[in-house]
């Protein structure tokens, strides 16, 4: 079969101009618009459709989103090297089309050749390489690559050729599910993983307790395999043990050593690396991780052992060496030297970010302190440092000295033993904000279920696109951190006093709030008539006053805010403070504006008495006129039929026809007093400038027959009128209805 001819260049690069297009399309489609649908159409297509249809529908299929979603869209932004990563791998797709023959092949070995060379000049001189999709592929190959080393009749008779093995490894390595996946895939018992202990307060392994499961295995016949470390992939970035002592009980043993994480990238950075590697059987590199590329395969990095050079992974290879394309492509576009820079940078900036913590008052680092890297000398690659891990714990606090001389001499903060809960609130809130202000730091906001709310840094755990922080960045952010901190320190030190004022006030009581606030705290207005607040018409009235002192408060200080209780009570929450901020002056004032809402709430009070009394006052008065008026006209007037009658034959004269005056109530004087003369003469009643050009007759007949059946209602009505008219508009026979 001859070989297919070798596409030109102008195809290759109308297949890379047609990607970009669709990437740099996807890649700025605007998130902020999304479409909200029940169900995607799953219909199978009659007719064909046009790509740009196609693509169209996979935007739409990235914005559509259901009541139920609460994570944002991310469109990750591409540079050119991540750009130039996903790119190829669609050229990838194209190239193994090209022909199965003899020029396929010398392309694959060609890309595999170099690329091994490269990495393995990095971190392990002379060895093999295999490009794999996930950690657990490279483990399960790793494994049986192990198998083979050891025993000579695993090619041919498979696991019927061992009897019984062991596979060490500690119960904190991440990647334990991925090492149990791989035992799995290999066919190998559960039961051949035994946990390694750990040097107390660290990570590393105990060697004495190793040497121990050694010998033990040993004894039953069960062969020691293979010793699983992992370098800087944990939560606090701690490693497995010395590479020294690793490799020395890996060597003394027999045992296939193969570590993981990204403290290997220090080798790269090393003089000496043979010395550093001699006894190191394989590795895992994560590119994708460690300098955020996306679409590259993890390389899994061997030695070349005599026992390997036998046809079965030799052909594995050769299916495997294509995929080694785009890395062949993004490690010539950045080149050796920017490799190994972004490794020794994003080591620095763990360094600088370290001593940035370390010289603030109040934090605590979990992580342990880097070297100082020094490219001149030869350095255990389990000297630096891939993590840093730190929270605020107000240490040191109580032993600062204070700046005014004449207060005592030590100022209690409260302390983390006692208010664990609110520290991890403290340091929520400082890691938000840092996410918010600093996303080019990459921070992460973590919870640990010994340490409680951290706040990480790793540079080796890059997104697509991202990048380790500059110096410049981090002096900006060094910066803006010093704030924060004292923000907190402040915070801390002032909560007690804080506590302390409300306890002795009369009129505030400390909340324990519903939500994970992390500022001074919350509080209830309470005036000293209301007790203790046992029935719901009490509570709901403090609700009320505490809303509208909120309100009030808010209104000249956005410190303020409305809270929530765990009992569901509104109440008054403050916010964090700096140390200008003076607690008793806060406090002073939400006391001086709850004294102002009472005051007015007692005038309001005051006017709905009198408007009370008044209305009283008038029906009494209508009602003894109108008792009156049917004894002086005769009860048979009153009867019907017979009254209609006797008004038809003996009408009663016109002045005594007129019916009953009404009543209107002087607020500025407290006095009932009759309307005859409003009527008689035709006064105007004085109005409100917001009721100029309104008609006189606006007290009509209409009005009288409003009802005031609550004193709240008088009230309202006693602010918008000078007076409050009562008029009787009822015929004799009807009972006459005060209006105010």
């Amino acid at each position: 079969m001859t070989d297919q001819h070798v596409p030109e260049t102008s195809e290759v690069e109308n297949i890379i101009n047609k990607t970009s297009k669709i990437i740099t399309k996807l890649s700025e489609v605007d998130t902020r618009v999304s479409t909200t649908q029940s169900s995607v159409n799953i219909d199978f297509p009659v007719e064909s459709r046009p790509a740009y249809e196609i693509f169209n529908n996979l935007e739409h299929l990235i914005l559509l989103s259901d009541s139920d979603d609460e994570d944002e869209i991310f469109m990750p932004s591409l540079d050119d090297v991540s750009h130039l990563a996903i790119v190829s791998q669609s050229v990838l797709s194209y190239i193994k089309n090209i022909s199965p023959g003899t020029r396929l092949m010398k392309i694959a070995n060609n890309i595999y050749k170099q690329v091994t060379y490269w990495i393995s000049s990095l971190f392990l001189n002379n060895s093999l390489s295999t490009f794999l999709p996930t950690n657990a592929d490279c483990l399960s190959k790793s494994l049986r690559l192990a198998l083979t080393c050891k025993f000579e009749n695993y090619i041919k008779d498979g696991l019927s050729s061992i009897k019984s093995c062991s596979i060490y490894v500690v119960s904190s390595n991440p990647y334990l599910p991925d090492l149990k996946f791989a035992v799995h895939l290999t066919g190998l018992p559960q039961s051949s993983i035994r946990t390694i202990p750990v040097l107390e307060g660290t990570e590393s392994i105990d060697i004495v307790e190793l040497e121990k499961l050694i010998a033990a295995d040993k004894a039953s016949n069960s062969v020691p395999l293979y010793l699983f470390a992992d370098l800087g992939s944990s939560f606090i970035g701690g490693v497995n043990g010395s590479l020294k002592d690793l490799c020395e009980i890996s060597e003394k043993h027999e045992l296939w050593l193969h570590i993981s994480g990204p403290m290997i990238a220090a080798l790269s950075l090393a003089n000496a690396q043979s010395d550093i590697t001699k006894n190191i059987s394989s590795m895992t590199l994560d590119f994708e991780s460690w300098i955020g590329l996306p679409s590259v395969p993890i390389v899994l990095l061997y030695r070349q052992y005599p026992a390997l050079k036998q046809g079965i992974f030799e052909i594995e290879g050769e299916m495997r060496k294509l995929d080694a394309f785009p890395l062949w492509t993004v490690i010539q576009n950045l080149g050796r030297d920017k490799i190994v820079n972004s490794f020794a940078q994003a080591f620095q900036s763990c360094n600088i970010l370290y001593d940035m913590v370390a010289k603030t008052k109040g934090f605590r680092l979990l992580s342990k302190k880097p070297i100082n890297y020094d490219p001149k000398e030869a350095l255990a690659i389990d000297s630096f440092t891939s993590v840093v891990l730190f929270q605020f714990d107000g240490s040191g606090l109580n032993n600062l000295p204070t700046e005014d001389p004449t207060e005592p001499a030590v100022k209690k903060s409260i302390e983390k033993d006692n208010n664990v809960s609110y520290f991890d609130r403290l340091n929520s809130w400082l890691g938000q904000t840092l996410e918010r202000d600093f996303p080019q730091v990459q921070l992460t906001l973590m919870d640990h279920s010994i340490y409680g709310t951290c706040i990480r840094y790793s540079p080796f755990e890059l997104s697509t696109g991202e990048k380790v922080p500059t110096l410049e960045a981090f002096t900006e952010f060094y910066e803006f951190f010093e704030n924060q901190a004292d923000i907190l320190c402040a915070t801390v030190q002032k909560k007690q006093t804080f506590i302390d004022l409300i306890e002795r006030s009369p009129v505030l009581r400390i909340v324990q709030l519903a939500d994970d606030w992390a500022g001074l705290g919350g509080v209830y207005y309470v005036p000293e008539i209301m007790g203790k607040m046992e029935t719901d018409q009490e509570k709901s009235e403090l609700n009320k006053l505490n809303m509208q002192l909120v309100e009030k408060l808010r209104s000249s200080d956005n410190a303020f805010s409305l809270g929530e209780s765990i009992d569901g009570l509104a109440c008054i929450r403050f916010g964090m403070v700096t140390s200008e901020t003076d607690i008793e002056e806060l406090l002073d004032l939400v006391i001086s504006a709850g004294n102002e809402i009472q005051e007015s709430s007692k005038v309001l009070d005051s006017m709905a008495e009198l408007i009370k009394a008044g209305i009283h006052a008038a029906e009494t008065d209508l009602q003894k006129e109108a008792d009156e008026k049917v004894w002086n006209d005769g009860i048979l007037r009153v009867v019907p039929v017979v009254g209609s009658v006797l008004n038809w034959i003996n009408p009663l004269p016109r002045e005594t026809s007129t019916g009953i005056r009404g009543r209107s109530l002087n607020l500025q004087q407290g006095v009932v007093e009759s309307t005859e003369n409003i009527y008689k003469y035709h006064m105007q009643l004085p109005l409100n400038p917001g009721q100029q050009g309104r008609s006189s007759t606006s007290h009509s007949r209409n009005e009288s027959q409003s009802s005031t059946n609550s004193v709240k209602q008088a009230a309202a009505a006693a602010a918008s009128a000078q007076q409050a008219v009562v008029q009787n508009t009822a015929s004799p026979v009807e009972e006459a209805k005060p209006v105010a």
